[in-house]
């Protein structure tokens, strides 16, 4: 079996006029050092976002 970083996120937009939590819903990112690391396991990224609205 190959190596898999699998990333679930689910995500409800702020409702409009509704306090905006402090996070960023719109992106995310891996660093070189993830990077490198899936690279030399030859993992696959897999990732799926589902809205909870």
């Amino acid at each position: 079996m190959a190596a898999c970083l699998e990333i679930v996120r689910w995500y409800t937009p702020a409702v409009a006029g509704g306090d905006v939590p402090d996070r960023n819903f719109l992106g995310w990112v891996l660093d070189r050092r993830a990077l490198a690391f899936l690279a030399l396991t030859g993992a696959v990224v897999d990732v799926d976002e589902y809205d909870g609205s």
